[in-house]
């Protein structure tokens, strides 16, 4: 029996527990040297573990978020599986019908099998999550029509403790998604179907060996290579999320947690990573190449640096009875402008005593003439003019923080406003 040769991590640097986010082969594929064999996702950076030897994959040794480190087990590898080429199984036959007989190299012409292809829909639900139930769905990264591959995600869901990535169980083409954004799943619904083609080869029984002339000596068998080249073959990298349409971007749940907490549309990000993934440093780059383009975040909301993000809708009465009454038009029409004011003006109360009697006396000896000209003469218009007088003695009361926060607006006027309850 051939030895097995054990492909180990190898020296990756200044990194620990870092996580397979993908396996790029199976059990039963070949792989030549150099082949990539699973991806790995560190804080930092994105890597792919190469192949060091050919041979065909006999064992996976990890699993999807896996946290491995220098020495551990990746695959078990069995040498062999390479294929002779049309020129040397042609010079291998001449060196063998010299010997045969005629009549017994005519049996042995090979009758190729019949290969049968059938398309069937295979219908996705949702594997066990865990203790999550109503779990929302926040992203649907596949449309009707597109191709995907095994272990491609579908979907993101996100809980109060986590967001996963729901991962297509097998390869084809997306016939029909059964939810939307928004939706709240739980194990076993139905989320997509998927079309797969089937190919299937009748197993026939093994010819009868040809017996090989003694003399002839037994050579290694050659590396598959493509007619009139002399370079080897190599084998075919395995389709990636990246190879999809522009729009699908390729990051990894951590990444896309990240943009969205800074609300950034990956959309829009290129990634630098290897096949074009995204990663945390491509997302603030980004953040930062569009404040100094004067641009922002696409989730950020009105209020340039002093931006808030809005509050959560509440169903007050899961906690008990309520009742719900209309806002009159003022109320309504208050309501936007003092929330604003709320959020984006300090507020500031002082209290200090004076003596206001020379006011009053002043006030009261006014107060004829000024019913004469049809005014009600109310402390009021004393406040407001102490208002403007203090804020032309400190000017910075009345300034505003400019909309990148860089700088102070000082104001060389006074706007007072006042809100009285009608």
């Amino acid at each position: 029996m051939a030895q097995m040769t054990e492909v180990l991590l190898p020296d990756i640097g200044d990194f620990h527990d870092v996580e397979v986010i993908e396996i790029l082969v199976k059990p039963g594929d070949r792989v030549e040297a150099e082949d990539p064999l699973i991806t790995l996702e560190s804080d930092k950076a994105s890597m792919e573990i190469p192949s060091p030897q050919p041979g065909v994959v006999a064992e996976v040794k990890v699993g999807l978020g896996d946290k491995i480190n220098q020495g551990d087990l990746l695959i078990t590898l069995e040498p062999g599986g390479e294929v002779e080429t049309a020129d040397d199984m042609d010079a291998s036959a001449t060196v063998v019908a010299d010997e045969v007989p005629a009549s017994a190299s005519a049996t042995q012409t090979r009758v190729e099998p019949e290969v049968t292809t059938e398309l069937t829909v295979s219908d996705v639900t949702l594997p066990d999550i865990g203790d999550f139930q109503d779990v929302e769905i926040i992203e649907l990264l596949v449309a009707v029509g597109d191709a995907v591959e095994v272990e491609q995600s579908l979907l993101t869901l996100e809980s109060d403790k986590a967001t996963m990535e729901i991962p297509a169980p097998v390869a084809g083409t997306v016939t029909s998604l059964e939810v939307s954004l928004g939706d709240k799943v739980n194990q076993g619904d139905l989320i997509a179907r998927i079309e797969t083609t089937v190919t299937s080869v009748p197993v026939e029984p093994p010819a009868e060996p040809l017996t090989t002339v003694d003399s002839v000596p037994a050579e290694e068998p050659p590396v598959q290579r493509a007619p009139g080249d002399k370079e080897p073959l190599r084998r075919p990298v395995l389709a990636r999320p990246d190879d999809a349409p522009r729009g699908k971007a390729h990051a990894s749940p951590g990444v896309r947690r990240f943009a969205r907490e800074l609300g950034v549309d990956l959309f829009y990000v290129p990634g630098s990573g290897p096949k074009g993934r995204i990663t945390k440093e491509d997302v603030q780059n980004f953040v930062k190449r569009s404040l100094a383009e004067g641009g922002r975040p696409a989730a950020a909301t009105d209020g340039g640096a002093t931006a808030l993000p809005g509050m959560p809708a509440v169903d007050f009465a899961k906690f008990g009875e309520i009742e719900e009454q209309e806002l009159g038009r003022i109320k309504k029409l208050s309501g936007a402008h003092l929330h604003r004011s709320w959020l984006n003006v300090p507020h500031v109360t002082q209290f200090d005593d004076a003596d206001i009697s020379e006011l009053e006396a002043f006030r009261k000896a006014q107060k004829a003439e000024a019913e004469q000209a049809g005014v009600k003469l109310t402390f009021m218009p004393f406040l407001m003019k102490a208002v403007c007088r203090a804020l032309a003695t400190f000017p910075q009361f009345n300034s505003s923080l400019s909309p990148d926060g860089g700088s102070l607006i000082l104001k060389k006027y006074m706007h007072i406003g006042v809100a009285v309850d009608t």
